[in-house]
């Protein structure tokens, strides 16, 4: 009896350490798979490869789909391929795309500034492809609430602040909210040139 508990010991010692081995490669690989996947989209995140650069981000979201960082970049890839079409509704449907996934980039993790900007950005590019003044004003809303909760999580970044004036000036005609922004931007940083 002592020799089979023995045997059944050493089997289940065996089991186990495959297991292990098993599930280590599954995770430490994976990332490793992923960042390597993330990196070979860089070169097609250009001029009419974005499409393979979409392919890429989607497997590194497979392999690793906790990643913030690759549906940022996935979101991005999208909203380049909109800015290259004519037809509205295939235009909708990549920019529809960008936000889920800019969403998902923000809900993985929230105090991020940039999956918020980034938002904004993408609200503030669709507002200005519309000549529908109720869809323009709809959208650049959007664009205008996602800067004000940028700066909430990043209220020193000038940058930010000339962009929100930007959106407030051309697209939702709130000129004295966009001096006001333009003027904290100075005041943040009196050198950067896109704010003078």
């Amino acid at each position: 009896k002592a020799r089979q508990g023995k045997k059944l010991g050493m089997v289940s010692v065996a089991a186990a350490f495959i297991v292990v081995a098993l599930l280590v490669m599954r995770t430490n690989l994976r990332i490793v798979q992923a960042d390597i996947t993330f990196k070979m989209a860089e070169p097609f995140a250009t001029g009419n490869t974005w499409g393979l650069a979409t392919l890429l981000y989607q497997r590194a979201i497979m392999l690793a789909p906790d990643e913030d960082y690759y549906y940022l970049f996935l979101g991005r890839s999208y909203l380049e391929q909109a800015k290259t079409l004519e037809n509205e509704s295939d235009k909708a449907a990549l920019v529809n795309s960008a936000e889920t996934d800019l969403k998902t980039a923000q809900k993985i993790n929230p105090l991020n500034t940039d999956h918020t900007a980034n938002l904004g950005r993408l609200f503030t590019w669709w507002a200005g492809q519309t000549t529908v003044m109720e869809e323009r004003l709809e959208r650049g809303n959007i664009a205008n609430t996602y800067y004000a909760r940028a700066l909430l999580l990043s209220p020193n970044h000038s940058t930010l602040w000339g962009e929100w004036a930007i959106l407030l000036m051309d697209l939702l005609n709130k000129p004295d909210q966009a001096l006001e922004c333009l003027q904290t931007a100075v005041k943040l940083d009196d050198t950067y040139n896109f704010t003078q």
